[in-house]
């Protein structure tokens, strides 16, 4: 699944998934060619984002209690 596709079924922001691979959290498990102006887009295997966005999730809990 594609970035996008992977924030709209984890809930969470793309962006997220972008700092992963930046950081070197993450890596695709392939590319396809996108829309528009000719770009590639990454692919990722839900079950290797699910840890990560496990992580993410608790982190907003917390943050959410914190400033509660």
């Amino acid at each position: 699944m594609t970035t996008s596709q992977a924030a709209e079924h984890f809930g969470i922001p793309s962006g997220r998934i972008r700092e992963w691979r930046a950081a070197g959290r993450i890596r695709p498990v392939g590319i396809i060619p996108g829309r528009g102006r000719g770009g590639m887009v990454p692919l990722y295997r839900p079950a290797d984002l699910q840890p990560l966005v496990d992580q993410y999730r608790d982190y907003v809990t917390r943050r959410s209690q914190r400033n509660a």
